[in-house]
């Protein structure tokens, strides 16, 4: 395990449209780096889920309230508190079910106005795709495309499917592909063609829909 995983600075929410002030439940919140950031720049109240207990005592010192368990199988019955946004942040992968885990989210959600924003590893990247074509390499990883926790792999087009499947629409979408570095200039000069396996990530705004 890395610890430096569940520490690192992820920003992207800030590809959003997030409103100031706002309520935002982080699930699978690690040390509470992400949550810390919303706090500052747009002043929202965060709670987080954590099932590392060891992080989630770390989060806990930098967010509104950190709860200890796993999303995925906790009773959330009893929960009364609703989110303008839920955020999954490079943790939907690491959970079994994908359609499980979206209706409970869905049912966080504050109104119809209210999000949920996915940060998701794209496995159709050529770092994946071209040793598996090449090579037959399938290795899995302490971390990255092949992180040996993933229990989910997604492609752009596997996870449209999923969420049409579960009555989602897709509000805004970003890929991971900075005009400075190497896959977005190449990005760039191919007019976009080879967009689906230059980015490492996928970025979703999506909504139940009406």
């Amino acid at each position: 395990m890395i610890t430096d995983y569940y520490s690192r600075v992820r920003n992207w929410p800030s590809r959003f449209e997030i409103i100031k002030g706002k309520n935002i439940i982080d699930i699978g919140c690690g040390s509470g780096v992400l949550g810390s950031f919303l706090k500052k720049k747009y002043g929202c109240n965060v709670t987080g889920i954590e099932v590392l207990k060891e992080y989630s005592n770390i989060a806990k010192k930098k967010l509104d309230k950190v709860i200890v368990g796993n999303f995925e199988t906790m009773d959330l019955k009893d929960h009364k508190s609703k989110f303008n946004y839920v955020i999954f942040s490079d943790s939907l992968e690491h959970m079994f079910d994908t359609e499980l885990i979206l209706q409970k989210a869905k049912n966080l959600l504050l109104d119809d106005n209210s999000k949920i924003l996915i940060a998701l590893p794209n496995i159709q990247n050529f770092k994946v795709t071209l040793p598996l074509l090449f090579r037959g390499n399938w290795d899995y990883a302490d971390e990255g495309f092949l992180d040996k926790t993933h229990v989910r792999f997604f492609t752009l087009s596997s996870f449209k499917k999923v969420l049409k499947k579960n009555h989602f629409s897709i509000i805004n979408l970003h890929y991971e592909l900075p005009i400075k570095s190497k896959v977005g200039m190449i990005n760039l000069l191919t007019l976009g063609l080879f967009k689906n396996h230059l980015t490492s990530h996928f970025y979703f705004a999506i909504c139940p829909r009406k």
